[in-house]
């Protein structure tokens, strides 16, 4: 006779119900609830999100009037144990990691797996957001992983110290700490001093600014660019439009006005009322035309200032709090800036306005880019809750860079890097490449690209070859950062002596003086290859050149070939008569053209002939 025990199917039953009741109970008190600011995509994941996030908070805040324990830290904990649980499926060893202590402060420092132990890396010095009382090295990492895997190079994520435990200057103090040590023992780390990057997210941007300005007041080596994440730069007026706009929303759960009130009066270890900062109640009317005066924007609404400022608003104004608000002079001399803003974002216009304010001090190379996504959207990048426009933004920040955000000669900068990386790669195995048959190439103003860095390689011990197709030997007026006068087109920019000193003669006037000594920049052999001098051309490789009829470049690619010629190197050149600039691009769809396929087999061709 078989027992069965009946009673674990009323169990079963009871646990099932329960599971359900407390699922319905998140769903309708934290998911629904939830607002979405609006045409935000991906509503529903980002109800899911906030809505948990909501759940995480209202949790720790229950448990510390419980136990005791501050709500900030069991917030803590829960984040940075998704670090351990996380899927990593995008994993495939592109890029190792490991933690170590630098000055006493925790660093987490990505390498990506190919690059060369004998190869200077540029380095991205990164420091976490999250208030400045919460999130870690641990929280961004997949974050930072993606960042080192796109840009090819080493990341540093920095674990300074949180609020409410230690307050101002302190974090900054831990990220100067770590800065400055990088740069002092670059060798120890294989990175290239000259190409140390500052990024931050959220409190992390501010912190990036910040120690930024603190290393060039110390006359240290320039930090290469700065790059800010939907960065907070002022905790002085809470209400700018975004403010206005987005607080109502209260994004993610945690952009709400008592949590970025713990913001303030954690880090600034001040004693404001919510009512107070997100009413501008902590400002007198002086104060308030002293933040105005700062960001050069006509005086908004006063209807809620006071007769006499808080005790502590006068520590807001402090340029290392509120770097949105420093001088004139020191924002002059900022370096190259990408600013990534988030359209759903209450901090968005800080964003804008830092950015204003650069412009209007024509700082150079800025880069301003703004995603209709929500504030700390690129910390979504594990499943199940990524968001590929998170990946944009990290896509984004650590890309290759155009003009005329950044003129000459920072894309051939760029391009030489590549070229130099991988003629100088000692496994050259794990690329699957054979370093004696590298070929560079590109097209119109890649061309040109290709021309110069191949001259700039002709003393090395290396086999290789290039080729050129419709070759851009044309000065671009974004790419030298400068505005080309329309009667250089004219050839009045050049002197009869620089004219015959290149075949053909085209005209024997003699050029307007001014025009001569504006162009100097324009006629650089780095700028125009073609204008390169003959003892530089006779150790050129073989050399592949592919130009089209209908094309005002056409005549360039003629002359380069018989410099060369003249010079003794091998030139292969193919024209094509009767097509145009840029038909190459053309092989797919219901605009494939017939002669793009034939140019491509022939540069295949020549490519195998040379092999």
């Amino acid at each position: 006779m078989t027992y069965q025990n009946k009673s674990c199917v009323p169990s079963l039953r009871s646990f099932l119900f329960i599971i359900t009741v407390i699922f319905a109970f998140f769903i309708t008190h934290y998911i629904i609830p939830v607002r979405v600011p609006g045409s935000m995509i991906h509503p529903i994941k980002y109800k899911i999100i906030t809505g948990t996030f909501a759940f995480v908070l209202d949790f720790s805040q229950i448990f510390e009037s419980i136990i005791g324990i501050p709500y900030y830290k069991t917030l803590n904990t829960i984040v940075d144990s998704f670090d351990q649980i996380k899927i990593r499926s995008f994993d495939h060893g592109q890029v190792l990691y490991h933690d170590q202590y630098i000055e006493d402060v925790l660093v987490r420092i990505y390498t990506p797996s190919n690059m060369s132990k004998t190869f200077l890396s540029p380095v991205i010095i990164f420091f976490h957001g999250g208030g400045f009382f919460f999130g870690s090295i641990y929280s961004h990492d997949t974050m930072t992983y993606h960042m080192s895997m796109y840009s090819g190079a080493k990341v540093i994520s920095v674990n300074y110290r949180l609020t409410p435990n230690v307050h101002y200057p302190i974090p900054i103090e831990d990220s100067v700490k770590v800065v400055r040590y990088v740069m002092d023992n670059y060798q120890e780390f294989s990175i290239d001093p000259k190409q140390v990057f500052l990024c931050g997210d959220s409190a992390g941007g501010n912190i990036a600014v910040v120690v930024e300005r603190q290393i060039r007041h110390e006359q240290k080596s320039i930090i290469r660019g700065v790059i800010l994440l939907y960065p907070l730069l002022q905790l002085v007026n809470f209400r700018l439009p975004s403010y206005l706009t987005n607080s109502p929303y209260n994004i993610l759960s945690i952009l709400r006005e008592d949590i970025l009130t713990q913001v303030t009066n954690f880090y600034v270890n001040t004693s404001f009322a919510k009512n107070e900062l997100f009413q501008n109640q902590h400002l007198s009317s002086d104060d308030y035309n002293y933040f105005y005066s700062k960001v050069n924007l006509p005086i908004a609404n006063k209807d809620h200032l006071v007769e006499k400022s808080h005790p502590d608003t006068w520590k807001l104004f402090n340029e290392n709090i509120s770097p949105l608000l420093a001088d004139d002079k020191i924002l002059h001399n900022s370096p190259s800036t990408f600013i990534g803003a988030c359209t759903y974002d209450v901090l968005l216009s800080d964003s804008q306005l830092y950015f204003e304010r650069l412009q209007k001090l024509n700082v150079k190379d800025i880069v301003y880019r703004e995603y209709r996504i929500f504030h700390g959207a690129m910390t979504f990048v594990d499943f199940p809750v990524a968001f590929n426009e998170a990946f944009d933004i990290i896509h984004d920040c650590a890309h290759y860079r155009l003009a005329p955000e950044y003129p000459f000669p920072t894309g051939l900068e760029d391009c030489y890097t590549v070229a130099k990386y991988l003629l100088e790669y000692q496994d050259s195995k794990k690329l699957h490449i054979d370093p004696t048959q590298i070929t560079l190439a590109d097209d119109s103003a890649g061309g040109s690209l290709a021309a110069i860095i191949t001259m700039h390689f002709t003393t090395q011990s290396v086999e290789y070859f290039k080729f050129l197709y419709y070759t851009s030997y044309h000065k671009l007026s974004v790419y030298l950062n400068e505005t080309i006068n329309k009667s250089q087109y004219n050839n009045n920019h050049t002197s009869v002596e620089q004219k015959r000193q290149y075949q053909p003669i085209t005209d024997d006037h003699e050029g307007d003086p001014s025009l001569i000594e504006k162009a100097k920049k324009a006629l650089n052999p780095e700028v125009s290859p073609l204008l390169v001098h003959d003892e530089q051309l006779d150790k050129l490789p073989s050399t592949h050149i592919l130009s089209v009829g209908h094309d005002r470049l056409r005549d360039e690619a003629f002359i380069y070939e018989g410099r060369l010629k003249r010079a003794g190197v091998q030139v292969v050149h193919h024209h094509y008569e009767n097509t145009f600039h840029g038909s190459i691009t053309f092989l797919y769809g219901s605009l494939a053209l017939d002669i793009a396929r034939e140019m491509v087999q022939d540069i295949v061709e020549y490519i195998k002939e040379n092999l």
